[in-house]
C-alpha cells in the first residue's frame, strides 16, 4: 500500500481530540474526520505524524 496514504490515516486517527473544535466551525468535515478515525487502531502524536507525512510528501515532489 501506498506510505503517504497510511500515514494520512494515522494523522486523522490521531485528531480525535481537535474534532469538538472543528465541529464548532464545520460539522460536516467533524463527522467526515470521525468516521475516518473510527477506522483507525492506533493513535500517535499528531506532530511526529504529520512530520513524518509532509517529509514523504516532499521528498515524492522534490526527487533527487
Amino acid at each position: 500500500m501506498f506510505i503517504a496514504y497510511e500515514v494520512s490515516i494515522q494523522l486523522v486517527g490521531s485528531l480525535r481530540e481537535v474534532v469538538p473544535l472543528i465541529e464548532r466551525g464545520d460539522r460536516d468535515l467533524a463527522d467526515q474526520m470521525r468516521r475516518a478515525a473510527s477506522r483507525i487502531d492506533e493513535a500517535h502524536a499528531p506532530r511526529a505524524i504529520l512530520d513524518r507525512l509532509l517529509a514523504i510528501l516532499w521528498r515524492l515532489t522534490h526527487p533527487r
